[in-house]
C-alpha cells in the first residue's frame, strides 16, 4: 500500500491514474482522511472526469468544512458538469471564507445574472420561445 508522500511524487510526475488508484487503495485503510479524498479528485479532475472528482471533493469537505481547496475545486468540477445553479451556490459559501479567490469570484460573476429569475432581458430567454421571433427589418 502506498504513502501519502508516495502519491504526492506520483502526482508531481503527472501519472494521475496510478495516482487515483493509489488514494483508493489507502483510502480505504483510512476513510477518514479528507486530504485523500481530494487527492483523489485532484487525479480524476486531471483526467477530466469531473462526474468522479466531484463526489471525491464533497466528501473532502464533509469531513473538513475549513478545507476551502477542495471547495473550490468541487464548484470547478459543478461548473464544468454544467451544474450551474449548483456551482454558484458553493461557490458564494466558499467566498466567505475566501473572499478573494479568482476561481470563485469567476465563477460566480458568470452565473449569477444567468441564475437571476428577475432578468426580463436576453437572447437566452426568448431564443427558444415559438412563435416571437422578431426580424430586424419588423423593429
Amino acid at each position: 500500500m502506498a504513502t501519502l508522500e508516495e502519491i504526492q511524487v506520483t502526482m508531481a510526475r503527472g501519472n494521475w491514474a496510478a495516482a487515483q488508484t493509489m488514494c483508493r487503495e489507502l483510502i480505504m485503510s483510512r476513510p477518514t482522511d479528507a486530504k485523500l479524498h481530494a487527492f483523489e479528485g485532484i487525479c480524476y479532475f486531471r483526467l477530466g472526469d469531473y462526474a468522479s472528482a466531484e463526489p471525491c471533493f464533497a466528501r473532502a469537505t464533509a469531513l473538513d468544512p475549513r478545507f476551502v481547496d477542495a471547495g473550490i475545486k468541487r464548484c470547478q468540477c459543478l461548473d464544468r458538469l454544467r451544474r450551474y445553479d449548483e456551482a454558484l451556490m458553493y461557490a458564494r459559501e466558499w467566498q466567505t471564507q475566501r473572499p478573494s479567490d479568482p476561481a470563485l469570484n469567476a465563477i460566480i460573476e458568470v452565473h449569477q445574472y444567468r441564475a437571476n429569475p428577475l432578468r426580463t432581458e436576453g437572447w437566452e430567454l426568448s431564443a427558444h420561445r415559438k412563435g416571437q421571433a422578431h426580424f430586424a427589418s419588423d423593429l
